[in-house]
């Protein structure tokens, strides 16, 4: 059968710049006062997601809206960590507020995951460590990945207390994927179930086209590695199966 690949690359992605503010803080260590954290986010003109515009250093993200956050100061999460969702007027700047009710420690991290539901507590070598869950099933559009796989992190550590402000610096926690296939007459891209791709027997992720994706070029998130072989595996809407090594 006819190549189905194009290209499939890894891309390196920009850093997100993220700064704090914090409000109402003048005794941290009283467990009877809330203390409120304004975080305020600016991407320099760089969702979560891709934009599709490849820049010097990579692809350039930007803010959706609406991508839930995580955040603990020391051991310390929000109260309010289950309903922490990013605002945004422009893609570019977004913002989000936590409160605290417990002690905060005097020094430790301040650590943020975005989205919350796609990292988890996971026991790894005698301790819990914040861990990406990569979603096994990715629904990209024509510029970037599925949000829900868009894996981002900081830690920016602290001493003496949370300062007023401090810059959290978020990175990517898993690689990304663009894979553009050659379907030539063998399937119309409109019939496309769905896309199956196993890399080296230890990785498998199924691909969902939607009404956000029009050609044939597939983001995903994946582990980062050196693949040594994969497979393709093409189903159309009436269940034919198309499969390249």
């Amino acid at each position: 059968m006819k190549n189905l690949f194009k290209n499939l690359m890894l891309v390196a992605v920009a850093a997100m710049a993220f700064t704090a503010c914090q409000k109402d803080n003048e005794d941290v260590n009283k467990v009877d006062k809330v203390t409120v954290i304004e975080f305020t986010a600016d991407l320099n003109a760089t969702r979560s997601g891709f934009t599709g515009e490849k820049g010097e250093t990579g692809y350039q993200s930007v803010w959706n809206g609406g991508e839930k956050v995580t955040v603990y100061v020391g051991d310390v999460s929000a109260n309010n960590n289950d309903t922490l969702a990013i605002t945004t007027e422009d893609g570019v700047h977004g913002r989000f507020t936590a409160e605290f009710s417990s002690s905060l420690p005097t020094e430790g991290d301040i650590e943020a995951y975005v989205p919350a539901a796609g990292w988890a507590d996971v026991w790894i070598d005698g301790g819990y460590v914040m861990t990406p869950q990569i979603p096994g099933t990715q629904t990209p559009s024509d510029n970037s990945v599925d949000p829900a796989a868009h894996l981002l992190k900081s830690v920016q550590a602290y001493t003496g207390g949370v300062a007023a402000s401090a810059n959290l610096v978020f990175e990517h926690g898993v690689a990304y994927a663009k894979m553009t296939l050659n379907l030539g007459t063998v399937v119309a891209f409109e019939n496309i179930e769905s896309v199956v791709v196993d890399i080296d027997g230890n990785q498998r992720y199924t691909l969902l086209p939607s009404e956000d994706l029009t050609l044939p070029t597939f983001w995903f998130a994946c582990k980062a590695c050196e693949p040594e072989a994969m497979t393709v595996t093409i189903t159309d809407k009436s269940d034919v199966t198309y499969v390249k090594e």
